[in-house]
């Protein structure tokens, strides 16, 4: 095991004994490194390490806080199932008992690199971002609509503050005539903007789940918007259902060959698996 893994397991066991409780502050770099009988580096990287893990939190010029992960996490559904009930579609089975946090804004922005992408669009181009916070007491996210002016300019009433029921999609399945509206996600995790971690009241050295939502027709030639939804890495789990492909369907037959490792040139089977070093 590495030096520093040691540190952190050391550390974090200390953590679950709640001999560090939530909150509590931990030494610096220098007091651990001492107590530990290891060089600063070695603290910093276990620190790192933990903090990756969300066992604790960094701040800086403030030093290093001990997380508090008592609050359950909100379970998040990644399915290829849209459901909709009377306020409009959800991607979230679980998403009927989220409530809107704050009322919503929306304003005219600079087109993201990463948005612009999706929309295709020029990156800094003007768009239409409309921002909202849901959730429940315990975890919420910060959804952001980015609608091009092409489609604004076909459908003001997506750049209002009230898009009325059903939301700016059904503006667009409805009133554009554009249904039936077809949606493609990506998730990733990334440390969060300063008005995410804002917004989201989180510190900003804690990683976010972002979830990106292309919303294209096949009545139009371009992307229609993209929602990014932010959420704190610490109060969502992700979760999704495995089903079998038709050649899994059960009853099976027997496996004919042996699962056994190909090599990274040939493809060909490898004579051996690799060896693996059991951890100290």
């Amino acid at each position: 095991m590495d030096l520093y893994l040691h540190v952190a397991h050391k550390l974090e066991q200390r953590i679950d004994a709640e001999q560090l409780p939530p909150g509590t502050q931990l030494p610096g770099e220098r007091a651990l490194a001492a107590e530990y009988g290891v060089a600063d580096k070695t603290v910093r990287e276990a620190l790192s390490a933990l903090a990756a893990r969300g066992r604790v939190v960094r701040r800086r010029r403030r030093g290093t806080y001990v997380a508090d992960l008592a609050a359950p996490r909100e379970r998040l559904d990644v399915g290829t199932v849209i459901t909709r009930n009377e306020l409009g579609y959800l991607r979230n089975r679980h998403a009927g008992h989220w409530r809107p946090i704050g009322p919503p804004s929306r304003r005219r922005v600079p087109c993201p690199h990463d948005v612009a992408l999706l929309l295709q669009v020029e990156p800094g181009e003007e768009v239409v971002a409309r921002s909202r916070a849901v959730g429940t007491d315990t975890a919420h996210h910060l959804t952001i609509t980015y609608l091009p002016q092409r489609v604004v300019d076909q459908a003001p009433v997506v750049a209002e503050q009230d898009t009325g029921p059903g939301g700016y999609v059904e503006r667009l399945e409805l009133d554009l005539g554009l249904g039936p509206i077809s949606w493609f996600a990506d998730v990733v995790a990334r440390l969060p903007l300063p008005e995410e971690a804002a917004a989201l009241q989180m510190p900003a050295e804690q990683p976010v789940l972002v979830e990106m939502v292309t919303l294209t027709s096949d009545r139009a030639e371009l992307p229609l918007a993209v929602d990014v939804i932010v959420r704190d890495g610490r109060s969502w789990t992700l979760g999704f259902e495995l089903r079998r492909d038709d050649s899994a369907t059960w009853p099976i037959t027997p496996a004919a060959a042996r699962n056994t490792p190909a090599t990274p040139t040939t493809g060909r089977p490898a004579t051996s698996w690799p060896e693996v070093t059991p951890e100290a």
